[in-house]
C-alpha cells in the first residue's frame, strides 16, 4: 500500500514539476537556448534514442570511466603503498610532524573565515596580477 502511494506521489510530483516548467518557459517567452521546453527535449531524446545517434556516444562515455576509475585505483594503490612502505613516512609519522588524520574543523576555523573576509579585494587584485607579470 505504502509503495503504491509514493509510487503515485513520485509520478504526480513528475508530472506538475514538468507542466510547470513548460508553462513558465512558455509564459515568461525564456530563449530556447537558455531553458528549452521539456516538449523539445523529450522529443530531441526520441529521435536520438531512435536514430542510435547516442550509442556510440554512450559507449565512449562507459570505456572512458571504466578507464579512468582503473587508471585512478591503480595510481592510487600504488602511491599508497609507496607511502606505506617509506622509511621517511615512518619518521615523520612517529616524531608527530604529520597526523594520520587532520579533522576539517582544525582546516577551517572561523578566525580563517574572519581574516578571508576582511582581505582588500583591490589589494589582492594587485597582487595576483604583480604576480603573475612577473613570471
Amino acid at each position: 500500500m505504502t509503495n503504491t502511494r509514493n509510487v503515485s506521489i513520485s509520478i504526480l510530483l513528475l508530472t506538475v514539476s514538468l507542466a510547470l516548467w513548460e508553462a513558465v518557459v512558455r509564459g515568461f517567452d525564456v530563449p530556447v537556448f537558455i531553458l528549452p521546453l521539456p516538449s523539445k527535449v523529450a522529443v530531441a531524446l526520441y529521435r536520438g534514442l531512435e536514430s542510435g545517434r547516442y550509442l556510440g556516444h554512450l559507449k565512449v562515455t562507459l570505456i572512458e570511466t571504466i578507464l579512468g576509475f582503473v587508471a585512478g585505483s591503480a595510481l592510487g594503490f600504488l602511491l599508497g603503498t609507496g607511502v606505506a612502505m617509506n622509511r621517511y613516512v615512518d619518521f615523520l609519522l612517529k616524531w608527530g610532524v604529520i597526523k594520520q588524520k587532520v579533522e576539517t574543523s582544525d582546516l577551517i576555523t572561523n578566525e580563517l573565515i574572519d581574516e578571508t573576509n576582511q582581505l582588500d579585494v583591490a589589494k589582492v587584485v594587485a597582487e595576483a596580477k604583480a604576480y603573475r607579470y612577473s613570471r
